[in-house]
């Protein structure tokens, strides 16, 4: 195996810090939102009910995905909070959701602001992230395991 015998302690060392990278970034951009979430402890609630939903394509070529779509809309009395809303969603989430659906959110200056985890995306980035820093970690300790002993 070619790798194998070009393995080298600074092509370890690489992936892992690499796989570290992604670990921590994981961490970091997950707990950020939630913190964000909670934060907003003390903002104004409104009740959101699902009006609609739909996917659209997005992107063109090999960067095309689908993004899953609702559609929101405020119920009860007009507030500041804005009258419908696009909130895109988890496909998970999506095929979950029906209209009439309730969406609490925290208004903060004048945006909802919805809870990421009932969302779903924020927790699905982590876990591709943490999948691919795992990933990353395994090839690099199997580098490092072969360049030490391709060492001595």
């Amino acid at each position: 195996m070619p790798l194998a015998r070009r393995a080298s302690v600074p092509h370890a060392a690489m992936l892992l810090i690499l796989a570290a990278g992604a670990l921590l970034y994981a961490f970091l951009g997950y707990h950020s939102a939630l913190r964000e979430y909670d934060d907003a402890a003390a903002a104004p609630v409104a009740d959101y009910v699902v009006a609609s939903k739909h996917q659209e394509k997005m992107g063109s070529g090999r960067t095309q995905r689908t993004a899953s779509l609702l559609e929101l809309r405020l119920d009860g009395p007009p507030t500041a909070a804005p009258q419908t809303v696009q909130l895109a969603v988890t496909g998970r989430v999506y095929r979950r959701s029906a209209t009439g659906d309730r969406w609490p959110a925290r208004i903060v200056n004048g945006q909802p602001l919805f809870n990421p985890l009932l969302i779903g995306i924020a927790s699905e980035n982590r876990l591709l992230l943490v999948g691919f820093g795992l990933i990353l970690g395994l090839g690099g300790g199997l580098v490092l395991r072969s360049a030490l002993r391709n060492r001595g």
